[in-house]
């Protein structure tokens, strides 16, 4: 599981935006392994 918390709801709901834009899956595979997370 990834997970990244932020201050406030509105900063999170930026940030869940931009993600959902790239629509990269390497991308997305890139921030899960930099964080050492992976498949669950």
């Amino acid at each position: 599981m990834y997970k990244e918390e932020y201050q406030t709801k509105s900063e999170a709901q930026k940030r869940e935006y931009y993600l959902k834009r790239k629509k990269s899956k390497k991308y997305l595979e890139y921030l899960i392994n930099q964080a050492g997370g992976g498949p669950v």
